[in-house]
């Protein structure tokens, strides 16, 4: 029995608020990536785009393995 007051979602909108996370967490990995290349084509350098696809890459796995923990809390003893 769940605690939570809510009522449950329709499968429509449990799938929206799947395609919701995942675009987030794809825009968390490839938008600073795309930012490093805008300053890469400012600044005449080469190493803005690897810098943001890397923390861009971290970010986004921090925030995936955030939400999935959120989603299904570590059982008690």
């Amino acid at each position: 029995m769940s605690d939570d007051p809510r009522p449950p979602l329709s499968p429509m909108a449990a799938g929206m608020a799947w395609v919701a996370r995942i675009t987030t967490v794809v825009a968390e990995m490839v938008v600073p990536g795309l930012i490093g290349r805008w300053l890469d084509s400012k600044w005449d350098t080469q190493f803005c785009v690897v810098i943001g696809f890397v923390l861009g890459l971290v970010v986004g796995m921090w925030h995936l393995i955030r939400m999935t923990r959120s989603m299904n809390p570590p059982m008690s003893k």
